[in-house]
């Protein structure tokens, strides 16, 4: 089986956790306010801020398959920690610890063992086809996994937080047989440290990167950390825990198609703008109205952002020049991610304990408006001065 269809079935099972569409609400039936629901997404942002650059430069440095054979299995130890939490705070944050361990040893790691695969067959082109291809595995793994997490969910929950280690013990297995590919750009006698200083020039002197960077971390990035409340938004407009599993069965399908036309759309520019501005009104109206009928335009509010992120991802990895420390650099967005997504899900989380999830939308829309303002504003500027950020890597 060749490296891509490793990566491809990896992402699937990877993904195939059925916890997923229920823990947000496990922890609220078993005590916790949303308020302590908010500090320990905060927490999962703070552990993955710490762990993101050091495990990605690890990569950089030794064996990349080893990190995402890794991975799963920390991911596993998470849900078994909170199966047995018995609704502990303190557990259910050492769960998130483990989890975030999980996602920084692939974080970086994997679009670089990605990217570095299609260099040695010649296909760079190809990038944004095939991140939306494992993008529509992951997403059907999160699909099946959450139609039978809904499901399950319905007779023991519990079960939700158990099943899960076989899929992923099955990633861990896929992680271990991929081929190490060339690594392009690395130099020699290049010392650990040595990534994180790469990491820091290359951002200070390449404006694409950094124009890709803080697009994936603040118009990206903002809307997934939405999703962690979506559950709790369901049940507050009057949907039962089964129709959980069909939401986010919804949510993933409309992920699909958007990584699946992500690659079409590179050239298309305007797309920037208008994506955080949809999404802006959709979560305004949202918070606003507080209707049944709004779940419907926030799964089609993931469709747009699936398909940005593959085009934004795609150009960030085209524009790194030090290949050799590629997972490092690549691991700074998922750091500023979680830098940001620390105060937003504070925030968040006190404006739902004493206004309820309603104004959180709001607010949520409100910085993504102002985001696809300074999008237009960043483009309008660099049309005037000759600037185009989609053929050169570094301006």
């Amino acid at each position: 089986m060749s490296n891509m269809k490793k990566l491809y079935w990896y992402s699937f099972c990877n993904e195939c956790v059925f916890a997923y569409p229920v823990y947000a609400v496990y922890f609220v039936r078993e005590g916790l306010s949303l308020f302590q629901l908010s500090m320990l997404l905060g927490w999962w942002c703070i552990s993955s801020l710490l762990l993101e650059m050091p495990s990605a430069a690890l990569g950089d440095q030794y064996d990349r398959r080893l990190q995402l054979a890794v991975s799963p299995i920390f991911k596993a130890i998470c849900f078994l920690v909170w199966f047995a939490a018995g609704g502990s705070f303190m557990l259910y944050a050492l769960g998130f610890l483990v989890w975030s361990a999980a996602g920084a040893l692939q974080s970086g790691t994997f679009e670089a063992l990605l990217f570095d695969t299609l260099k040695s067959d010649n296909r760079t082109d190809d990038y944004e086809r095939e991140l939306g291809r494992i993008r529509l595995f992951s997403l059907a793994g999160i699909a099946l996994a959450s139609i039978c997490g809904g499901i399950i969910a319905r007779y023991w929950m519990g079960a939700c937080f158990l099943l899960p280690v076989l899929p992923l013990a099955a990633a861990s297995l896929i992680g271990m047989s991929l081929r190490e590919p060339a690594r392009y750009g690395e130099q020699r006698d290049t010392r650990y440290i040595d990534h994180f200083v790469t990491a820091w020039r290359e951002l200070r002197s390449n404006r694409t990167l950094r124009y890709t960077f803080i697009y994936q971390v603040v118009g990206i990035s903002l809307i997934y950390e939405v999703e962690e409340y979506n559950p709790l938004y369901c049940g507050d407009v009057g949907y039962t825990a089964f129709f959980l599993g069909v939401y986010l069965a919804l949510q993933n399908a409309a992920e699909s198609i958007g990584s699946l036309i992500g690659y079409r759309l590179k050239s298309t520019r305007r797309l920037e703008c208008l994506v955080p501005l949809g999404c802006g009104i959709v979560l305004v109206l949202s918070g606003v109205l507080m209707s049944k009928v709004m779940v419907f335009l926030i799964v089609g509010m993931y469709l747009l952002a699936s398909a940005i992120q593959v085009v934004i991802g795609a150009r960030g990895q085209r524009a790194i020049v030090a290949g050799g420390s590629r997972a490092t650099i690549s691991s700074c967005c998922g750091m500023a991610g979680a830098l940001v997504a620390i105060p937003f899900t504070l925030l968040f989380g006190w404006i739902s304990k004493f206004y309820g999830l309603g104004p959180g939308y709001v607010m949520a829309g409100l910085v993504l408006l102002a985001f696809s303002m300074w999008v237009a504003r960043t483009q309008k500027k660099d049309t005037g001065t000759g600037l185009d950020r989609t053929k050169s890597g570094s301006v």
